[in-house]
């Protein structure tokens, strides 16, 4: 029976040790879409860095923009999206 108190009164413990704890930082769709933003700008940012000034140019095939004109493209993208939630 002392075991099985014991065992019991170890879970409750943990149990509550563990819903104690706080979240790491904000939580919410905000803060979601903050993250994801500073994830994708410092992955482009990166990007751009790894790669030399004299290969922004290079096209895979004719049909497919430049390297240089997909970032340029994704920066836009981003930064309109980053203004447009700011006027809200």
């Amino acid at each position: 029976m002392k075991r099985v108190f014991s065992v019991m009164f170890g879970v409750v413990l943990m149990a509550s040790v563990a819903s104690a704890q706080q979240p790491p930082g904000p939580t919410g769709l905000a803060a979601g879409l903050r993250t994801s933003y500073n994830n994708i700008k410092t992955n482009l940012t990166e990007a751009a860095e790894k790669m030399a000034d004299a290969e922004y140019a290079f096209k895979p095939s004719p049909e497919i923009r430049s390297y240089g004109g997909q970032l340029g493209t994704s920066r836009t993208s981003t930064t309109c999206s980053a203004l447009r939630s700011r006027a809200r």
